[in-house]
């Protein structure tokens, strides 16, 4: 017996095993394999391990999947030669016909997850530069104030990227018509809003509107006028051109508020918040039925995050870029609840949003995948350790930005946006403690912006309850009191 064997029998929990009478036959590579899992199960007190415990076993002992693509088959590769040595060892100390079975099949559960790899079919569309100019094809004196709002971090990507396309449009309809491709060019701006106003136009009538009443979404226009103004205010325009840039931010901002958002409409026929999360609970259920892996665990992922994000719907930018456990995302032992706690990337505030325990199902669900409660805790610590990604993938990866939009598009008919409005409609009826937990959620301050997550209903209920609370003050108010204020 070699001195190696000999130091790996020595530990406390190796001691049962040193007294089998067949460890002589057993290999310094094989006993290594094995030395972990028993103080696994003597960790756990585990006396009769099955398929639970082995899973388990693997789950805490896998390290975080490499990013580097290249990694990724040697780490794959080390976790399941682990595994092939286990099953071996087993089987020369007649260990129980049923472990082995178990140590099989884990293993071949580990290898179809780290090995699977989605189907992906490709551009759905034939997407053609048709009406905007690259980037790199603006202006050279553009294309440096746009590299500087995105090394300082000016704004937030979705805003630089959206500004970044408003600019190409401006660039395409100035050239289309001949003038210059200029900000400060009146006839190159009234050619660029000409063409918005005429695609949004033809978008409508194509989408059931009148062909002799269809408007343009003014909300369209206005969002355009504002990446023009915002990127003139960096941009070092004179005084004149900026008045400019307000006077049709403005104009168009008056149009907005005249028309009803089509997020209203589809908030109609959308189900309720409620609903929605009832709807979640079902689903999660349901997926652990499914006898697909790659499938039960796509359909919970989605069922979670449906059921999580119901309360404070996050936008797409933060999911992929700020929601990881014990970053972003935290666990509180002494309320046994979990909460968000990061700065939203587009708006700039911070979100600390605290879940009641009845929401645990959905987190512990994400953090166990297809392991048993009983390993939580240690599951949750491995996840906080490794900074993993809430929202993960069958295969190891991180969801794509586009994700998280199309599992609310499947609930709701619509993205996390309209959820944002729903919950703001829903939040109406809880008065100022429900108009400031919204605000919190959504993460704007302002009025204005507060006010575009709102339906007429919720703004009905608000006036409501304002009126209320206003006449049952003036009840207690003398006449003297009243002439006062007149």
């Amino acid at each position: 017996m070699s001195p190696r064997i000999r130091a790996i029998l020595s530990k406390p929990h190796m001691a049962g095993v040193a007294q089998l009478p067949t460890i002589s036959c057993i290999t310094a590579a094989e006993l290594e394999a094995l030395e972990p899992f028993v103080e696994f199960c003597a960790t756990h007190r585990v006396s009769a391990p099955t398929d639970i415990d082995m899973r388990a076993f693997l789950t805490l002992a896998t390290p975080t999947k490499p990013s580097d693509e290249s990694r990724t088959q040697s780490w794959l590769k080390d976790q399941l030669s682990q595994m092939v040595l286990l099953e071996q060892v087993l089987r020369k100390l007649e260990f129980s016909a049923d472990l082995i079975g178990a140590a099989n099949s884990v293993r071949e559960e580990f290898r179809h997850q780290g090995a699977f790899r989605g189907h992906n079919h490709g551009a759905r569309r034939r997407y053609t530069r048709s009406v905007s100019v690259a980037v790199e094809n603006l202006p050279e004196a553009w294309q440096e104030t746009l590299r500087k709002l995105r090394s300082d971090r000016t704004f937030a990507l979705s805003i630089l990227d959206r500004m970044e396309q408003r600019l190409g449009m401006f660039a395409w309809s100035a050239d289309q018509v001949g003038h210059p491709v200029d900000l400060a060019n009146p006839e190159a701006e009234c050619a660029f809003y000409d063409d918005l106003i005429a695609r949004s136009t033809a978008k409508a009538i194509r989408d059931g509107e009148d062909q002799n009443s269809a408007q343009p979404r003014w909300a369209y226009l206005r969002g355009a006028a504002e990446e023009i103004r915002r990127f003139a205010t960096h941009h070092g325009m004179s005084p004149q051109d900026m008045e400019r840039f307000d006077r049709n931010y403005r104009g168009f901002s008056l149009l907005e508020e005249r028309q009803t958002p089509l997020k209203m409409f589809t908030a109609l026929q959308a189900p309720t918040l409620p609903v929605t999360l009832a709807n979640a609970r079902i689903q999660l259920e349901d997926a652990s039925a499914a006898a697909n892996p790659s499938n039960r665990h796509q359909r919970r992922l989605k069922a979670c995050a449906l059921g999580i994000t119901v309360a404070c719907p996050p936008r797409a930018r933060d999911v992929v870029d700020r929601m990881f456990w014990g970053n972003g995302v935290f666990y509180r032992a002494d309320t046994n609840s979990y909460a968000f706690d990061y700065n939203q990337s587009k708006v700039g505030h911070e979100l600390k949003i605290g879940f009641q325990p009845s929401f645990n199902i959905f987190f512990n669900a994400l953090l166990l995948g297809d392991n048993d409660a009983r390993y939580l805790p240690q599951i949750r610590e491995q996840a906080i350790a490794q900074r993993r990604p809430i929202f993960m993938r069958y295969d190891g990866e991180p969801v794509a930005y586009g994700w998280f939009g199309r599992a609310w598009d499947e609930a709701i008919g619509s993205s996390s946006h309209l959820a944002r409005t729903l919950l703001q409609t829903f939040l109406a009826d809880l008065g100022e403690h429900g108009l400031a937990y919204g605000r919190n959620a959504i993460g704007h301050r302002g009025h204005r912006h507060l006010s575009k997550y709102r339906d007429e209903h919720a703004k009905k209920i608000s006036a409501s309850k304002a009126s209320d609370a206003f006449s049952s003050r003036a009840e207690n108010l003398s006449p003297d009191d009243i002439s006062d204020l007149l």
